[in-house]
């Protein structure tokens, strides 16, 4: 296993032993930006210098070759999405990829540019977030197609840099970066905004967000502020909204700090990764804060906040 997650909290503090793959191990780069696991049960691994796969036992690793248009667009491996079709698609600094299992190699799209975020809607499109906006993956081009849309400010909106992208189980593109929120729908192209201020409610606190994440009952979580991170829980109607002030001291001045990622897992669980206050896991009343200590990842303290459903 690579990861072991603890299942339940309990108010002493308790040690969970984790499996390390470090570049003593082989691993390219102790940098990762991105983890998933494909089709065919391999966890790739993306990192600051080189695209890792990993069978449970051992790596093997792929790196960007001079003059190799069937190598990798560069090392710098920014996002990963295993699509229903059992492809691989990589998201680099450069632009994007898709390998092919049965060669071994990679096939590039252009133009290049970078790809911070890759999802698969339920008709199996690629979609891209990158920082001239949205984009789709064209198969029979190889292109990274613009989206342009006769709404100028939605247009004006689809082409800005994008921070985050998610799809929701019924096809609705949620995209996250410095106009707030947008709820899409890719196939009539209406949408929903969300910002500061606006219409109904004050639902998130900063027009800058981060991370965000859908739960098993469609709560939208929203990470927002770059130094100063905010969480928001926003309910699936888009009406109403929960803030956590989790980055606080108990004098109430706030903690800096940054979310880059947030995760909502099978069971209802939200684990927020930080640059400084490691990684959070939210359970019931509670969450729970991991901070790397050797070879161990233990809770460093246990703040109470309104319950989770």
């Amino acid at each position: 296993m690579l990861f072991g997650w603890p299942t339940r909290v309990v108010p002493q503090e308790v040690q969970y032993n984790f499996h390390h793959l470090t570049p003593a191990e082989g691993l390219s780069n102790e940098n990762v930006n991105a983890v998933v696991q494909d089709h065919y049960g391999y966890i790739w691994l993306g990192t600051n210098f080189g695209l890792n796969r990993f069978d449970g036992t051992s790596l093997k690793t792929f790196y960007a070759r001079p003059d190799d248009s069937t190598a990798l667009y560069d090392n710098a491996i920014l996002s990963l999405c295993s699509d229903r079709y059992g492809r691989l698609w990589v998201g680099s600094v450069k632009g994007l990829q898709v390998y092919s299992t049965r060669q071994e190699n990679f096939t590039r799209y252009t133009p290049s540019l970078p790809v911070y975020k890759i999802v698969a809607d339920p008709s199996g499109r690629i979609w891209a977030a990158t920082d001239k906006g949205l984009r789709y993956a064209d198969d029979a081009t190889r292109q990274l197609q613009p989206v342009s849309v006769a709404d100028t400010l939605l247009n004006a909106l689809l082409h800005m840099s994008i921070t985050d992208l998610l799809c929701s189980p019924d096809g609705k593109l949620f995209l996250a970066g410095p106009f707030g929120i947008i709820k899409l729908d890719p196939k009539t192209f209406s949408y929903h905004r969300i910002q500061p201020q606006a219409p109904p409610g004050n639902l998130i606190g900063d027009q800058q967000v981060e991370a965000i994440t859908l739960d098993r009952h469609q709560n939208l979580w929203v990470a927002t502020g770059y130094i100063f991170s905010m969480l928001y829980k926003i309910d699936p109607d888009l009406k109403s909204s929960v803030a956590y002030t989790r980055f606080r001291h108990e004098n109430g001045k706030a903690i800096p700090n940054h979310i880059v990622h947030l995760l909502a897992d099978a069971e209802g669980r939200i684990w927020v990764s930080t640059t400084l206050q490691g990684l959070c896991r939210s359970v019931v009343m509670v969450w729970i804060t991991f901070i790397p200590i050797g070879l161990f990842f233990q809770p460093s303290r246990l703040n109470h906040l309104p319950h989770l459903h």
